[in-house]
């Protein structure tokens, strides 16, 4: 116990954290199953993992639940790199299957990464308060809150760009070469993940290829000292998500023919004037305020344009990165438009730029203005909005988990948009599976075995309701909105059927197929086929 505590004494970082487990309600959190909004990615997360669990396949043939692939037959599909999955399902084979350990995988990543940031600001600004302050400020960032602890790859992706760039930083301060290996494994490992957290390399990559450029005129790099063997570990990062994404998915997908998810553009050109419009302002009064808090969003704006033109004391290397990155969000944002509609979980990534900026700013003010860096006014000014920030992030959170904890509306009505709490209650109350959760056992107890098939008629997702009785099949998505498609799936071995709307069974085309009602289970009425 004693050493443990030396080393919280040494890493006050992990002391907070700790202290902010509870304060954020993760003890509650951590054993819920897939929850709120985006439950449909969610399920499709949790589906794959359950699958590596019970069925012990390899680890280049992840399935899900429905029946998607194979004309049908089988739920052989892949899309980000799945060594998360895998993982988690060893550990469910030691300790049995439990969503609480994926939960606590995923905040383990997430607070792994917020410490490694913090060693950077540590080392870079030489400031232990406001190193602290930096980081808890971004780890109480909503979206990262809420999906840090949660069944996305997209956090544990950021928490690995974060660990590539504290390797990034030891590479440039000590000139070891193997550091920029590890930098671009990191970076790399987060792109396999989700392929957006590949920003940052490329925004490095950027900067090697000015400092290749300047030293065709003779001038002294900054950053690379071996320029062109520095260009070897982009390429293989490059040469790695290539291989994955273009090659082993092309291949896979086209072998089974079938897709859980799309790894390509959605980008604004494809889109309606009408739907342009709609994505921007759920961005505006929604998105946004999961992306940072109002507060943060004035310091991010402010310091990106310091760091863009302070570079005098920031860096040179430095402002061409934030550029760089800058750059990369803005081509990100256009290629990927549709998202801004509802998605907000595909900002995460994108969180790196104005981390990026209020670390360049931070620099700026402790080169240019030491004395005020240093002082007690200074530590007041960033332990005000360190404070902000933490509540802000809280009272988001409870309000995501809004049957599990309460929140402030005081808070809500001073700070938040007028969406929000309508949004997540309507995400808390209005999921597709709260119908069947605990109805394995039942199903059982009618006669339902673990390997015959089913169709969960009223899921419009891909993975919800079947991932949560734990059975394979096929759903609403499949039957594309005619249940008339029934005869199709019956076909292919569909022996029940499970109908959670209550609307649904006044539908005519249904009613051929409900006529052997076997069971009742909440909303949930079971028919044999």
């Amino acid at each position: 116990m004693k050493n443990i505590w030396c080393f919280l004494k040494r890493n006050k970082i992990l002391l907070f954290l700790i202290t902010l487990f509870f304060f954020y309600g993760f003890n509650n959190i951590l054993l819920l199953g897939p929850y709120g909004i985006h439950t449909w990615r969610q399920a499709d997360c949790l589906s794959i993992t359950d699958n590596y669990f019970t069925k012990g396949s390899s680890f280049w043939e992840p399935e899900i639940h429905n029946y998607i692939s194979d004309e049908k037959t089988s739920g052989k599909t892949a899309g980000e790199f799945p060594i998360l999955y895998y993982l988690i399902s060893v550990l469910w084979k030691i300790f049995g299957k439990h969503e609480a350990i994926y939960r606590m995988v995923v905040l383990g990543l997430n607070i792994t990464g917020f410490f490694y940031l913090f060693k950077i600001l540590k080392n870079l600004l030489t400031n232990e308060f406001w190193a602290i302050c930096t980081t808890l400020c971004f780890f109480s960032t909503p979206i990262l809150l809420f999906y840090g602890s949660s069944f996305l790859t997209n956090s544990p992706a950021f928490s690995l760009v974060l660990i590539g760039w504290y390797h990034f930083y030891k590479f440039h301060k000590e000139r070891k070469m193997y550091y920029l290996y590890f930098s671009l494994f990191f970076f790399a490992l987060a792109g396999l993940l989700k392929i957006t957290a590949f920003i940052s390399a490329i925004a490095i990559l950027a900067l090697l290829c000015i400092e290749l450029i300047r030293s065709f005129f003779k001038i002294k790099p900054q950053v690379f000292q071996s320029i062109f063997k520095s260009f070897l570990p982009f390429g293989l990062a490059i040469l790695v998500l290539i291989l994955w994404y273009k090659l082993y998915i092309d291949y896979y997908t086209g072998l089974h023919q079938g897709k859980y998810t799309f790894n390509d553009l959605w980008p604004i050109w494809k889109m309606e004037p009408e739907k342009v419009s709609k994505a921007w302002n759920f961005f505006l009064d929604f998105s946004s305020f999961q992306y940072l808090n109002p507060l943060m969003w004035i310091i991010f704006i402010f310091s990106l344009f310091v760091s863009l033109f302070g570079f005098k004391y920031v860096g040179k290397g430095f402002s061409i990165i934030v550029l760089a990155i800058l750059v990369g969000t803005i081509i990100y944002i256009l290629c990927w438009f549709n998202s801004l509609l509802y998605h907000d979980y595909y900002l995460i990534n994108l969180i790196i730029l104005p981390l990026i900026s209020v670390i360049g700013m931070i620099l700026f003010i402790k080169n240019k203005w030491n004395n005020w860096f240093i002082s007690t006014k200074a530590k007041w000014v960033i332990g005000i909005v360190t404070t902000f920030s933490i509540c802000y992030g809280a009272n988001n959170l409870r309000m995501r988990y809004s049957q599990e904890m309460k929140y402030s509306n005081a808070f809500v009505s001073l700070f938040n948009s007028k969406y929000e709490v309508g949004i997540w209650y309507y995400g808390a109350h209005n999921r597709s599976g709260d119908s069947v959760n605990g109805i394995e056992s039942y199903l059982k107890g009618i006669g339902i075995n673990e390997n015959d098939l089913v169709i969960c008629a009223s899921d419009p997702s891909f993975c919800i309701e079947l991932y949560l009785i734990n059975r394979k099949g096929w759903t609403g998505y499949n039957l594309n909105n005619n249940f008339n498609n029934i005869n199709k799936l019956k076909n292919k071995g569909a022996k029940y059927i499970i109908v959670t709307n209550p609307k649904h069974l006044e539908d005519d085309q249904l009613k051929p197929f409900i006529k052997d009602k076997i069971g009742q289970f909440k909303k949930a009425s079971i028919f044999k086929l």
